[in-house]
């Protein structure tokens, strides 16, 4: 019977832990307002020290960026003082996202940063609204099918799903 058991939970611990997904795909990360598409290669440390202001992650200094090329881009912003006033701040159409620690996450793609934060404990309160359900749920199935039965069952679902999930993204 170990073996079984070690066949059915070992894959679904690598695909499914969800006692850490949560923590994992809803991670803080560093983000800063999304570089039009053909300024792209404007170094992101540059994009974010010559249009943002400081501490201000959701706004990005009024310039006109769709008719800026990569050279009028630098030669605008030298033109400009640095400490020009927070009238001339407008809020981010799109964001970018650090992703050196966690690579992709929730937060990055449904943009749950900025005016859309608040919206983050709505994902957390439902992840822990089925971890409670879950629990309560599983304990009257084992109460009508046995602990092993529901175990084993639970183990097959969460591996076959998680590898199924594994396979759609």
């Amino acid at each position: 019977m170990f073996n079984l058991i070690d066949i059915l939970v070992t894959p679904s611990l690598e695909t499914n832990n969800s006692n850490s997904s949560l923590t994992r795909n809803a991670a803080t990360r560093d983000f800063w307002c999304a570089r039009p598409e053909h300024l792209a290669a404007v170094p992101v440390d540059v994009w974010r020290n010559l249009t943002q202001p400081a501490g201000q992650q959701c706004r990005v200094r009024a310039a006109p960026y769709e008719h800026l090329t990569l050279d009028g881009f630098f030669e605008y912003f030298r033109s400009v003082p640095p400490n020009a006033t927070t009238d001339g701040h407008l809020g981010c159409e799109a964001y970018e996202y650090d992703d050196t620690v966690f690579g992709h996450t929730l937060v990055a793609e449904f943009g749950l940063v900025c005016d859309r934060g608040h919206l983050m404990s709505i994902v957390e309160m439902c992840f822990l609204a089925g971890a409670a359900l879950g629990s309560v749920g599983s304990g009257w199935i084992s109460d009508q099918f046995g602990r092993r039965h529901t175990l084993m069952g639970f183990a097959l679902i969460q591996g076959l799903t998680g590898k199924q999930g594994n396979t759609l993204s």
